[in-house]
């Protein structure tokens, strides 16, 4: 049995079996939308599942042996060889109880922390889901916004911004649907998860206390209780420690996902749950926004001081030097907003400019011209479509570039690693190790109960003694 990572530029690929696949190697990435990867994942706790059985059996196996051999002479034999053993077997009894039980208040206080630590960390994770779900559909509100104001004077560039609109769009609907259907998921997995933990934990503690009593006060009946319910309870123990080392192996796969993915967040295994836009696409989308807003405030601006651009200005009573330009660089790829001078004025503005400036349809444009209404309608719609688009398209830039670079997911995941990571896989880890020194500590215990008990068979014990009353036997 192999379980293994390698290690790639970007991507963790594992090597495990996995059952759902005939134990033949699940060979991938983390994905938690993959029953073969949880499938694999949870294998890896296989150790504990396999004790844990093996347990169940040697208690049915111990349990037919005991009903069927009442007496024998090997077995007196045996009975005789443990009479001078009553006080070892005593305090070994005493010592296993009190490590038992400090193991498993240790696995109390480990079980809560992982609660903490786990809803902490998902709440994180679903949080960043909708925040990008959030700047997603505000992208693509805006996009819509600037493909009905182009249609009419540029279809190329409106059909473009459809299909980036509509690829946007499903990213959405892939990130809501994560969001809705895993959140409940993952919040009765966790609560299922510390429930049963804790469970356990309760009543092992309450068996744990009362079996001391019977110790002292030598009740065989309470013996054969006491061995039938830990026994169970150390068969769950063993599938909880299988457990916990799965929850340990996926916080750890969970961690490593996200360190690649703060590296390098396209080509991902978490794009399927946290989709960003392919690199080259994105890359030419910021660049064709930024280039397109670019060109057409240059074109304003390189007809501020023209004739009739100038007459506008007279009409209007505005001094106008340009319209700010937020982006700067020969083709417009560097975005820098609020750096304009006071006497330029921001598209928007232009935009009403334009609108207190048109002549209304049906007017004669010389009467207009008096009024200062000195633009033809067909060219002020046409201007303050572009005007609107470039507006719109400032505003979402900011949101555009964050969702094309993933810099919001990022983020977020960058301080997950640094400051949620550590803290979690070491909750686990706690949790996973608190769990087998129960496991082992509650085995130890059973089978010492075990053999007091058979120690102690058709002996008499006074109250709170340690050897069997001799005369009483007698």
């Amino acid at each position: 049995m192999q379980f293994s990572v390698s290690r790639h530029p970007f991507l963790d690929r594992y090597r495990r079996p996995d059952p759902l696949h005939g134990f033949k190697d699940y060979v991938g990435t983390y994905n938690v939308t993959d029953k073969h990867y949880w499938a694999s994942a949870m294998y890896t706790g296989v150790h504990g599942y396999a004790i844990a059985v093996a347990w169940v059996i040697c208690g049915v196996g111990l349990g037919i042996v005991w009903a069927l051999k009442n007496g024998g002479a090997q077995l007196a034999a045996i009975r005789d060889f443990l009479d001078y053993y009553h006080l070892p077997m005593f305090f070994l009894l005493l010592i296993f109880t009190v490590l038992a039980l400090a193991a498993t208040i240790i696995v109390a206080i480990a079980n809560q922390s992982s609660l903490h630590k786990t809803e902490e960390l998902k709440g994180t994770i679903v949080k960043v889901a909708k925040e990008t779900h959030r700047t997603i559909q505000s992208v693509v509100l805006a996009m819509s916004t600037i493909q009905s104001l182009l249609r009419p004077y540029q279809p190329d560039t409106s059909l473009r911004l459809y299909n980036i609109t509509h690829l946007l769009a499903d990213d959405s609907n892939t990130i809501k649907e994560y969001v809705a259907k895993s959140s409940h998921s993952m919040d009765i997995a966790i609560e299922t998860s510390h429930m049963v933990h804790f469970v356990v934990v309760i009543v092992n503690l309450a068996f744990l206390v009362a079996s001391i009593p019977v110790l002292f006060l030598h009740w065989h009946p309470g013996f054969i209780l006491t061995i039938l319910t830990c026994w169970i309870l150390t068969t769950m123990y063993w599938i909880l420690t299988g457990v916990d080392f799965f929850l340990h192996t996926f916080a750890e796969d969970t961690c490593r996902a996200f360190h690649s993915f703060v590296e390098n967040p396209h080509n991902n295994s978490l794009s399927s749950i946290i989709p960003c836009m392919d690199t080259p696409e994105a890359n030419e989308l910021l660049a064709e926004v930024g280039g397109t807003i670019h060109s057409f405030i240059s074109d304003l601006n390189s007809k501020i001081s023209s004739s009739d651009l100038m007459f506008v200005q007279e009409a209007s009573n505005v001094d106008i030097k340009g319209v700010c330009d937020p982006f700067s660089g020969s083709s417009g790829q560097i975005f820098t907003p609020g750096s304009c001078p006071t006497d330029f004025i921001s598209v928007g503005e232009m935009t009403n400019m334009l609108l207190s400036l048109t002549c209304p349809d049906g007017s004669n444009l010389e009467s207009c011209g008096m009024n200062g209404k000195v633009i033809p309608k067909s060219v002020s719609m046409m201007a303050i479509a572009y005007s609107r688009s470039a507006e719109v398209a400032i505003d979402v830039f900011p949101e555009l570039e964050s969702l094309t670079k993933c810099m919001l997911v990022k983020g977020t995941l960058a301080d997950v690693v640094d400051d949620q990571c550590g803290p979690f896989k070491m909750s686990m880890l706690i949790l996973w190790i608190a769990m087998l020194c129960v496991s082992i500590f509650m085995t130890i215990f059973v089978l010492g109960w075990v053999t007091k008990s058979y120690q102690e068979r058709d002996r008499r014990f006074s109250a709170c003694s340690i050897w069997p009353n001799l005369r009483a036997q007698a």
